[in-house]
């Protein structure tokens, strides 16, 4: 059992690294609104504090992931989410918050930032993946304001685009867009 958990320890050791930027970065709080299908793509559609709309285009699996945690219902059986959240629980380390912090060529750069006991520490991830495990811990997001400037989108934009929100399979927090 020590031996799993000096294991356990020592992989998401390697997996940290200390953030990318030692400067500090202005960040904006936002939240999801919504996961659907856009024209074969899935997408989660953040909202930001000034009401910016920051659409980030997701694989199958993390809109279904993202999808159940905010029905608040679970897989039959665990996915990879899953597994990532049953780590940190045995490793009693958990997410402060998770941080897009860059977009470059339409790559979006994510960071979870997580506590344990008195060690801090942040580990880069997929914004997808960071969203994810934010919406299931209820840990705050936040975007990097140059984020917002470069990606952001007015709710208006978006519907004159015609790329209104459609799916048969749509998670929505109820708001909106």
């Amino acid at each position: 059992m020590k031996l799993r958990a000096v294991l356990i320890a020592w992989v998401v050791g390697m997996l940290c690294a200390p953030p990318s930027d030692a400067r500090p970065v202005a960040l904006i709080p936002a939240r999801v609104v919504n996961v659907f299908t856009l024209d074969g793509s899935h997408v989660v559609l953040l909202r930001t504090g000034n009401e910016k709309l920051i659409p980030i285009w997701i694989g199958r699996n993390e809109a279904i992931a993202i999808s159940l945690r905010l029905a608040r219902r679970s897989p039959p059986r665990p996915l990879t989410h899953n597994l990532l959240e049953s780590l940190l629980k045995e490793l009693n380390a958990t997410i402060v918050k998770v941080v897009i912090e860059d977009v470059r060529r339409n790559v979006y750069l994510g960071r979870i930032y997580l506590k344990q006991g008195r060690r801090s520490f942040s580990i880069d991830a997929r914004p997808s993946d960071s969203i994810t495990l934010a919406v299931g811990a209820n840990a705050p997001i936040f975007i990097a304001r140059s984020v917002v400037v470069k990606a952001g989108i007015e709710p208006k934009e978006l519907k004159s685009r015609g790329k209104k929100p459609k799916s048969q399979k749509k998670v929505t927090t109820g708001e909106t867009i």
